[in-house]
């Protein structure tokens, strides 16, 4: 998904005791009871799960989800990087879990049954295929648990089928726990695997797992092919520098000269170089190389290389010995810049490049020990982590896709500027007064940064029941509908969407309907009846919702639904908020979000006897509340 991350240090994995042996395939595990190694990596039990996806290419920008026990999966958002590799942290006593590991094309999938390493590969998927005789994907939403003796007899076999068929397994090398990096000897394996099947009569991956499904054995693997190996003395490993993305050096693109001719032209946008009279196509981009004068990155292209260099006044110059040789430098060296203002929920910016202007919050994630608060865009590819020791603000990351900046990470500049401010228990913010962030990637400017953030759900509004949805949407017939919330720990009438466009009884004054959004395709809805441009909080009252779900062809929400609801004091500011959530948010299994469906032909969500449950204390209880009604858009 990204370019160079910033990452703070982690605490050190220790791993969990479950001994497994299998010499043949180096499946193994092993206990000692006086060995602390066992103890989860902080205070509240949570351990660490990482790895690399790869199908011998990295596994790039793929989701990475854990269903483990209890019906749990990790504590934040999990993706891979451009080498495949990720990490993420699970309960640890909700050990094992199933992995998967997904991109638009393709889904593999592993299993956990300690912390530590986890690889995700084709032989993963294969292996939990044999075991379980289901797809893997299949196995993955129903949370199937593979016996230790399962996995024995199945590496075994994989492993005898694999030598058998002429493929080189290094030795002691465990397929799901050994680490490994793109480009190895068993990522090597793992390309000749896929080139085998492309090859052979399968043709598909996906081929050769059905037929492991129906047989229950793996002997239908190919036999290997040779597989031609990349030139090492062109790319990015002989050079020993990352791989990482031509988004990541737009900022390179354009002509270079020397003594006013071009010399060489660079378009990331299709990947071409113009060096002199030749035409070649980018392979690979190496870098970012930091030295003491600037950053360079090495372009490998199928014609030779080309090294480009920023230095720290922002001059742009490209070389090479290839292509006859040159030296030029670009003339419009000074990128664009652009300044923003910041809000509530939203981060404006000073000296910003303009393809990252600014940041507006649409959803936050916290976890304790250490106390972290991440806040995301809607596509989730913008995000600000917020680290806090003793409520005092310690580090801030901000990045996306292309930039990163931070402030307190490592050796860089402390933090100045943003304070956690927690006024009430029911959440926190952070305000931002010109805190300057120092570059980390895709740019050597420091980011000031302006504006506010804030995180709900650390604990409840005060809640009083509610009467039955008979007394609050009889007779209700507005346009925008009308919803009703029952159940013992239902909130008071006050906070019920009544859906009328006045201010005489109901907390949310609309001159239009509010925004809704469904497609054919991705079917993701969003309700917000809270801060859209035509529907805004009446002064002193209280009231809001925002509805964020995905639904099937037949209108059925197969996601999430959150119901939000806010308390606004008499100068239109967030007093308190509480919040409700059903299907993969709730701990309670049987909340799937039934009852609720989206009819994109008549434009309403209906709500029959939905049941959602509380958040409170960061967290999900099992105090559930009724929803009843119906919403237009």
């Amino acid at each position: 998904m990204h370019p160079t991350k910033i990452t703070t240090s982690k605490t050190l994995l220790k791993t969990l005791a479950l001994c497994t042996a299998i010499s043949s395939v180096g499946l193994s595990a092993c206990h000692d009871d006086s060995d602390d190694s066992n103890a989860p990596n902080n205070a509240n039990g949570m351990v660490t799960l990482s790895g690399t996806a790869a199908t011998g290419a990295a596994l790039k920008n793929a989701s990475v989800t854990a269903n483990c026990n209890n019906n749990t999966g990790f504590s934040q958002p999990v993706s891979t990087d451009n080498n495949g590799q990720w990490s993420g942290q699970i309960i640890a006593a909700n050990l094992p879990c199933a992995l998967q590991a997904k991109t638009a094309d393709l889904a593999l999938h592993s299993y956990a049954v300690a912390a530590g390493n986890v690889n995700i590969t084709p032989l993963t998927d294969l292996t939990i295929a044999k075991i379980s005789r289901k797809r893997p994907t299949d196995w993955f939403k129903q949370y199937q648990v593979l016996l230790d003796t399962q996995l024995k007899t199945a590496l075994a076999e994989l492993n005898q089928q694999l030598a058998s068929k002429n493929y080189s397994l290094p030795n002691q090398f465990n397929l799901f726990t050994t680490p490994f990096k793109i480009g190895d000897a068993f990522d090597q394996l793992l390309d000749t695997f896929m080139a085998a099947i492309s090859a052979s009569s399968l043709k598909t991956y996906s081929t050769l797992l059905d037929q492991v499904v129906a047989s229950g054995s793996v002997a239908s693997i190919p036999m290997a092919m040779p597989v031609t190996p990349p030139d090492s003395s062109r790319s990015c490993a002989s050079k020993k520098l990352p791989v990482t993305s031509l988004s990541s050096i737009t900022d390179y693109s354009g002509e270079y000269k020397d003594k006013g001719l071009t010399v060489f032209n660079l378009d990331t946008a299709t990947g071409k170089i113009i060096a002199g009279s030749s035409t070649a196509m980018i392979k690979e981009v190496c870098g970012p190389n930091v030295q003491a004068n600037g950053t360079n990155h090495v372009l490998v292209t199928d014609k030779g290389y080309v090294t480009l260099f920023k230095d720290t006044a922002g001059k742009y110059s490209a070389e090479t010995a290839d292509f006859g040789g040159f030296y030029g430098t670009k003339a419009n060296t000074t990128p664009a810049l652009c300044d923003s203002n910041g809000a509530d929920d939203r981060l404006g910016f000073k000296n910003a490049p303009q393809d990252f202007c600014g940041f507006s919050k649409a959803s936050s994630v916290a976890i304790t020990s250490p106390d972290i608060y991440t806040f995301f865009n809607t596509d989730k590819t913008q995000n600000v982590k917020i680290t806090v020791e003793n409520k005092v603000v310690k580090s801030v990351q901000l990045e996306d896709n292309n930039y990163a900046w931070a402030c307190g990470v490592g050796t860089l500049a402390a933090c100045t500027g943003v304070t956690f401010d927690q006024r009430n228990a029911s959440f926190v913010q952070f305000p931002f007064n010109s805190t300057v962030l120092t570059p980390i990637n895709g740019t050597q400017k420091p980011l000031t940064v302006n504006g506010l953030l804030m995180h709900f759900g650390n604990s409840p509004a005060t809640l009083t029941p509610n009467p039955t949805s008979s007394g609050s949407c009889k007779g209700n017939n507005n346009p925008l509908g009308c919803i009703s919330i029952t159940g013992n720990k239902a909130p008071a009438t006050k906070f019920e969407f009544l859906g009328k466009a006045d201010a005489s009884t109901t907390p949310v004054k609309c001159s239009t309907q509010p925004v809704a959004s469904i497609t054919a395709k991705s079917t993701q809805l969003q309700y917000d009846a809270v801060k859209t441009a035509n529907c805004f909080p009446v002064a002193g009252a209280e009231g809001g919702l925002l509805l964020v779900g995905s639904v099937d062809n037949a209108g059925k929400v197969q996601n999430n639904v959150i119901y939000r609801l806010a308390h606004y004091n008499q100068n239109l500011g967030l007093a308190d908020m509480i919040e409700f959530r059903c299907a993969d948010y709730s701990p309670t299994p049987s909340l799937t979000c039934a009852g609720m469906t989206v009819d994109a032909a008549t434009r309403t969500i209906k709500f029959a006897d939905v049941k959602l449950s509380l958040v409170a204390n960061g967290g999900l209880t099992n105090e559930n509340i009724n929803f009843n009604g119906t919403l237009r858009y």
